[in-house]
């Protein structure tokens, strides 16, 4: 394997995108009248969307996977 790039920007979105994140929890916990029900959808919609997405766009062919990739 070759080096580690580090790339500022990107430690500096990553951090962006979890401090937002993570003031959404906050957000829901305090003003939902559900919170638990809102979490789980908010859970859903960031880890289980991106996935599909991808497999959607790929039987599509706007996408291409890389050799071995099982869908």
């Amino acid at each position: 394997m070759g080096e580690l790039t580090v790339v500022p920007v990107w430690i500096i979105q990553d951090i962006i995108v979890l401090i937002a994140a993570v003031l959404m929890v906050f957000y829901i916990l305090d003003k939902e009248t559900h919170p638990k029900t809102v979490l789980l959808q908010f859970i859903g919609l960031c880890f289980f969307t991106p996935p599909f997405l991808k497999l959607l766009l790929h039987r599509l062919g706007k996408v291409s996977t890389p050799m071995g990739a099982v869908f």
